[in-house]
């Protein structure tokens, strides 16, 4: 199971018997297999492969510690977006009406 608000993957037993915490991820979004691998999609511009033994055999990407030091994404004059989540100007953005 993914844990977002702590960065961590929580393992269960199928009969859902808590076994491990699994932590340094960035926000992950769910988890897929493929053979033996666990695979990790991140949030955070990463994708981590987990061994069956849930170890870390690959990361592919890493932002997170670069993300987190960027406080506001979608604020400042320099943002594309604004409050209503729509473009910050009120230009056309080069679309022209017909």
């Amino acid at each position: 199971m993914t844990d977002r608000a702590h960065n961590t993957l929580q393992i269960f037993s199928m009969d859902g018997k808590y076994l491990e915490t699994i932590a340094g991820f960035g926000l992950p979004a769910n988890v897929e297999t493929q053979g033996n691998l666990m695979l990790v999609p991140e949030l955070k511009a990463c994708v981590t492969l987990l061994n069956e033994k849930n170890e870390v055999v690959a990361r592919l990407g890493r932002a997170v510690e670069r993300l987190d030091e960027v406080k506001d994404l979608r604020g400042g004059s320099n943002s594309m977006f604004n409050d209503s989540g729509l473009g910050a100007s009120n230009s056309n953005m080069g679309f022209r009406r017909r």
